[in-house]
Order: C-alpha cells, then structure tokens, then sequence
C-alpha cells in the first residue's frame, strides 16, 4: 500500500512541482451565490492547473456554508480530480477520540480525500483514529498564518520551546510509529518559525505551508527556509493568488517556476538541518544504552562505557531502533539482496530493519539470514537460517566496531557460504584506533566494503 506521503513525493518529482492549488470558493468570487458556481469555480481552478499542482487543498469552511448541499457539491468537486492528484481537506479538526472516528468516516470513506489537516490539542489520541489507514495521512497544524498565532503558538514551554516547537517535536516523535502519515502546517509567512521547525524534524515531514499569494509571505524566505535538505518537502498551498488572477493558469505556472528557481539555488550549506545523529545519541541516551563505568569488552580491551543494546526492548522503541538502521541503508545508497545478522544481537537487528525497510523504503523488501552459535543435531542440522545467501549481495548487520573481530568473524563465515560481502553497518562505531587508524577504515581497506554507522563515538559530544 503507497502511502500518502509517498503519494505527494512521487507526484511532486513527476511534475516537477511543489505547488498545492487551494479551493476556495469566497462568495465575494462567485458570480451569483449558489452551489452550482461553487461547483464551477472549482471545476474552472482544476481545469487549469491539473498538471502542476500536486494536490489540491479545499477548504471545507467554503462549501459548508451553502448546507447539505455544499457537502454535495464538495463530494463532486474531489470526485472530479483526476485520480493521480492527492486531496487534502482543510478542516482543522480535533476532538476526543470516539467523536474523531465520525470525522474520519465522513473525510475518508464520503468525501473520499486522501489528507486532513487537524488541530493536535488533544493530543495523540485525537489524531490517530484518522491514521489507521495507511494510505491517509494528516497534515496537523503546528504555526499558523494568522497575525494572532504567536498568542498562543509562541508561548514558551517549560523545556524553553515556544509550543509550535514543542508539537513539531511530537510530530517528529509521533512519525516513527505513523510512518509517511504525518505533516505539519507551518506558517509560509513567518521565516523564522520555518527555519526552527526544519531544523527540529527530519527530511521524511513535509510541511503545508501557507502564507503565500494573497497574505504576502516572502516566497524566497520560504522557499529556502522550508524546503528539507533534497531541496522538497514543502507544500505551498496557495488560493487567493491564483483563483483571483486574471489568468489563473499562467500565475500558477509562475508560482510554480519561482519556486523551482529558487530552491535550485538554495545553498544547504548555510542552513541547519534536522540531525539524525543527534536524534539517535539522545534516544539510546534516554533508553539507557550508554552505560558508563569500568568495563571488559569480548575483544578483551578495557572501557569506560558500554553500549549496550539490550536496553531497547519495548515495541515503540524497537520500531525506532530499525527504523534508524533503515534511514541510514537507504541514505547510504548500498546495493543488497540480504541482510545479515551475527548471533545473538544482530539477528534481532536484521528482523527489525528488514521490517522498517519495507514500511518506510518504499516497498524495500530484503530476506534475512542469521547463524547459529552451534549446528543442531536434529531438523535441518544448518548453521545458517533464513534467506539463502549464496551469490547473493550480503549486508551485515551488527551493533558496534570496536576491535573489529566481530565484524571479520561475520565477514569470513558469509564468505565461506558464497555470499559477496558488499558492506557492513553498525549503531556505533566506537572509533577505536589501530596502527594509527581507525578499525572501520581498516577494515573498509582490507575487504573493499563500506563500513557505515548510525553514530559515532565523536557524535556523543553532540
């Protein structure tokens, strides 16, 4: 099943567009106030422009107005974009949880959109029910276009964040369970809260960004400041600018190739980007994994730290954990066809991955094997388990480098049963040094291989 976020990445590169074209029929706009130039408005918006925006974004507000008839005329209107274009629903809902799941059997199964932008309020409990289908998402809102927002939305918490802060760092929290089915609605007029809440939520959020077109954001500022670090993931939803133009196709092409213009020219160099290290130290440091103290290591070297993985273990946690070993695979652009996992921790490591691949790499479905400690004596009396690995690109999986046995050991046994070796990664590379060099890049020399990490023992000063 796609999700929705994958939906809006393929259709953006497609097009080559990070335009979102806003339906929003003001009756000072209409020719005569009934439903049916409401119908035509939109029909009129959508002729228009249906190959350069990526989605379409009515806002609900303008249809109810004209009652049940309007809800008609708003079912019409999303059934006549073309089934490749995403529809987000600008509703801003949010309530408890029970009442939630009317919303989302009106949003999803009648009026049939793909995307909902809530208000997150209640908390957690008020936005899942809209979840359950993977293929839906929510954009929800965090810092708002309004003058009025920084009443409440700027209010600093006790951590010292102001609250929009605060729910994208939920939101970045909440993403690792709801996997490509979370956004959030941040302000394209307010550069500054676009460049904090970049910086706080990784590459896979994308951001619906208002604030442009009629309410007079600066589209470079934004531009800049909201696209992630590929230069995408940001909407620009814009309603007003287009709709009232005297030719509305032409300025949403000129929306459009401002915005590309500009953000081919972003230098990233200068802009600080969401880390995924750091998001890594801070969570093994809150699950307790980096244990200080005196401590043998199995190489027989002596440590002031451990790092010891067995401290996740919970279902949230573990499916974090391989999603961190997933982002860092994709990032690293390493051909496999198996990933391997030493006994005993890599073999848990190896599931975990195989699985976050398959939720969050598009579809990345990759066999497993693992070795056993001894052979059995009875069933099929095999070292190895799982997906067979002869001829096969091998990708061993593992927790740490530290003197580099481990890693040979694996590296010779996968060798031994004809799998080719094409890299190794690691949650930690503990950087040790041997012969005035680094073990990971020792052995990356010996075998030829990438060595990768999540983290490193330099990124602990993070």
């Amino acid at each position: 099943m796609v999700s929705f976020f994958q939906k809006i990445k393929q259709r953006s590169e497609e097009i080559n567009s990070l335009l979102c074209v806003g339906l929003d029929p003001h009756i000072d706009d209409l020719s005569e106030n009934s439903s049916k130039d409401v119908f035509n408005f939109c029909k009129h918006l959508i002729d228009q422009t249906n190959d350069i925006a990526v989605a379409y974004k009515p806002n609900i507000a303008f249809f109810e107005q004209f009652g049940a008839e309007g809800y008609t005329i708003l079912q019409d209107i999303i059934q006549y974009i073309p089934n490749e274009i995403p529809v987000i629903l600008d509703a801003k809902r949010g309530d408890i949880n029970s009442t939630c799941t009317g919303y989302v059997t009106s949003t999803f199964d009648h009026l049939k959109a793909d995307c909902i932008t809530l208000n997150p309020y209640l908390g957690v409990d008020s936005i899942s029910p809209f979840l359950n289908n993977k293929s839906k998402g929510c954009f929800v809102l965090c810092k708002t276009s309004n003058y009025s927002s920084n009443e409440i939305q700027s209010i600093k918490t006790k951590q010292n964040f102001k609250l929009y802060e605060h729910i994208a760092l939920l939101i970045n929290e909440w993403e690792h369970i709801y996997t490509d089915q979370l956004g959030l609605v941040v302000a394209a007029n307010d550069k500054d809260a676009l460049q904090n809440v970049r910086c706080l939520i990784n590459d896979n959020i994308w951001i619906l960004a208002p604030g442009l077109g009629a309410q007079g954001g600066d589209i470079e500022a934004a531009v800049q400041y909201g696209c992630n670090s590929k230069k995408t993931g940001i909407l620009f939803p814009i309603s007003r600018g287009i709709s009232r133009a005297e030719n509305p196709r032409e300025k949403a092409i000129e929306f459009r190739d401002t915005i590309n213009k500009i953000r081919t020219h972003i230098d990233i160099s200068n802009i600080n980007y969401y880390d995924k290290r750091k998001e890594f130290i801070e969570f093994i440091l809150s699950k307790q994994v980096l244990q200080y103290g005196s401590f043998t290591l199995k190489s027989g070297m002596k440590s002031s730290y451990f790092f010891n993985m067995g401290m996740i273990n919970k279902g949230v946690d573990l499916i974090r954990l391989g999603d961190f070993y997933a982002n860092r695979i994709i990032e690293s652009g390493i051909e496999f066809d198996v990933l391997f996992g030493p006994a005993y921790k890599g073999i848990p490591l190896a599931t975990l991955t195989s699985i976050s691949l398959s939720n969050i790499g598009n579809n990345i479905n990759k066999g497993i094997a693992y070795n056993r400690k001894e052979i059995k004596t009875h069933g099929e009396k095999k070292l190895l388990v799982g997906e067979k690995i002869n001829n096969k690109k091998i990708l061993i999986i593992d927790d740490v480098i530290t003197a580099g046995t481990a890693i040979t050991e694996t590296i010779d046994l996968v060798t031994e049963h004809k799998g080719i070796v094409v890299g190794v990664i690691v949650a930690l590379d503990r950087q040790e040094i041997q012969d005035n060099e680094y073990v990971s890049d020792k052995l990356q020399k010996k075998y030829n291989i990438p060595i990768i990490s999540i983290s490193t023992y330099s990124d602990l000063s993070i």
